[in-house]
């Protein structure tokens, strides 16, 4: 079943070029990830500091194997050094 993962991030203002940056190039590296469907973005760094997205995947395997891999982890770790807090992860839809 598939399963949506909302991420949301708080992006100080003076670091926004770069999570922009940072953001534009993770999504499209999850673009091409074997059960990634599609990711939503509900809102913006270029507009708030707040930059909230669900991903939906074809299941929570799928997105684990992701979450996992040496891309997703350097990425993120790029973007966690730019954030005032830790990247908030949850499932909230399918099955957990």
């Amino acid at each position: 079943m598939a399963v949506t993962i909302q991420i949301r991030r708080i992006i100080p203002p003076h670091k926004r070029e770069l999570a922009v940056t940072l953001l534009d190039q993770v999504r499209n590296l999850t673009r091409h990830q074997n059960g990634h469907f599609y990711t939503e973005v509900l809102s913006t760094p270029e507009v708030s500091e707040i930059s909230i997205e669900n991903s939906t995947w074809s299941s929570m395997k799928a997105w684990r194997h992701w979450e996992a891999s040496r891309e997703w982890q350097l990425a993120q770790s790029r973007i966690e050094s730019l954030l005032e807090s830790k990247t908030d992860v949850r499932v909230v839809g399918g099955i957990a």
